[in-house]
């Protein structure tokens, strides 16, 4: 943390006689009681060390006014983001992995995709910059709690996630549904899993992805789960969609779009009404880093970008003309398979 604590000019802090003192808390401006201004000042002196003011002075034997502008101060400094050291901009650091249409690197190797995109944004908006770290979804979170991450994309709320992260409300809707082979397309009516799963259908999942309670259900039966394929790259199972050795797969509603797309089978394997979880996931901030203010003026620009035609751009650019189904509606979010 870079606090530095002086009284320019005069080394020498009495007691009894307020007078200008200037505390850098990351370079953000920070107005104390009376006269006491508290701002970022090159001449300021470091509190790296015991020796205070020319005082020789401890934290705990501060002037009370001094001790209390300090305390406000470092409260200030903790809730400011980390990635903004004093006299250069707020830079946040955007957890990604490649998980297209999320995140992913384009032809010229940057990435890019709706959440890149859509965040880098707004944070630019805000004032930020994004510096990108590539990490797993369980190590991202790890690194969240500690501060050592900024930002993370699709997080499912859970109470012991609340006690690190700050939760953004939702302004996209994506949930799993099942994807289907035409020639083994449901009836139009079903709904749910239950209504499709019985034999013959042959259902393929990704190894360790949760779909849903229904699905988790089904899992524990003995007919559904001989009739389950699990497989690591949900690209295998697209293929053997296209081979006929399945029947349908569920997978997150934009990513299976998306994939179908870049695979050229979406006249083969299509979208089926099932819907299978609309759990809301949101991008959330570290309260080691972010403060409860920003993360609400970063909804209201999250809002501006969808109420500016932004977000329906990048929709339509990742996901065609037919996306508008993935805009916000109330109560409700997107739902990340590939995310816990």
């Amino acid at each position: 943390m870079n606090v530095v604590l002086s009284q320019p000019g005069h080394p020498v802090m009495k007691a009894g006689r307020p007078r200008q003192i200037h505390l850098a808390i990351r370079g953000r401006p920070w107005l104390g009681p009376d006269h006491w201004v508290v701002r970022a000042s090159s001449r300021s002196r470091c509190l790296h060390n015991s020796s205070m003011l020319g005082l020789g002075t401890s934290v705990g034997r501060l002037n009370p006014w001094v001790a209390w502008a300090l305390a406000s101060a470092l409260g200030a400094a903790a809730a400011a983001p980390a990635s903004a050291p004093a006299g250069k901009p707020c830079v946040m650091a955007l957890r990604w992995s490649d998980d297209p249409p999320y995140f992913m690197r384009g032809a010229d190797g940057q990435v890019q995709g709706l959440y890149a995109d859509l965040l880098t944004e707004a944070l630019h908006r805000l004032g930020c910059g994004v510096r990108l770290v590539e990490l797993p979804f369980g190590r991202a979170l790890v690194e969240l709690s500690a501060g050592r991450v900024d930002v993370v994309a699709g997080v499912l709320r859970r109470p012991e996630r609340e006690a690190y992260a700050h939760f953004a409300a939702p302004t996209l809707r994506s949930p799993n549904v099942l994807f289907a082979h035409v020639d083994a397309a449901p009836d139009p009516a079903a709904r749910r899993l239950f209504e499709v799963a019985m034999p013959p259908f042959r259902l393929g999942a990704q190894i360790g992805v949760v779909y849903g309670p229904d699905f988790v259900a089904l899992a524990a039966q003995p007919d559904f789960s001989a009739r389950l394929v699990l497989s690591g790259a949900r690209v295998n199972l697209w293929h053997m969609i296209e081979l006929r050795r399945l029947d349908g797969i569920v997978a997150d509603q934009a990513t299976g779009r998306y994939e179908l797309r870049q695979l050229g089978l979406a006249d083969r394997i299509r979208q089926t009404a099932v819907q299978v979880s609309d759990e809301a996931a949101s991008v959330v901030f570290s309260k080691q880093t972010v403060s409860a203010d920003f993360v609400r003026r970063f909804e209201a620009v999250s809002a501006e970008l969808v109420k500016d035609g932004t977000q329906a751009a990048l929709l339509a650019r990742y996901l065609g003309p037919d996306a508008s189904l993935l805009l916000p509606r109330p109560a409700s979010g997107p739902r990340r398979s590939g995310q816990r």
